[in-house]
């Protein structure tokens, strides 16, 4: 095999592992994103129970 030359295994493979690495990014991704919403969630939930001692 010279360079730059693909069987169809080895093109299937480079296109599978490029495709499991953009999955794990993709939830990489989600999983950061739920987790900024639950800091969120909880700044708020902090902020509620300060202004029930306020009161």
């Amino acid at each position: 095999m010279g360079y730059g030359y693909h069987t169809r295994e080895t093109r299937d493979l480079a296109y599978r592992i490029t495709r499991l690495k953009n999955t794990k990014i993709y939830y990489m991704r989600q999983y950061r994103n739920t987790d900024l919403k639950l800091k969120v969630l909880e700044n708020k939930l902090s902020n509620i129970k300060e202004e029930k001692n306020i009161i």
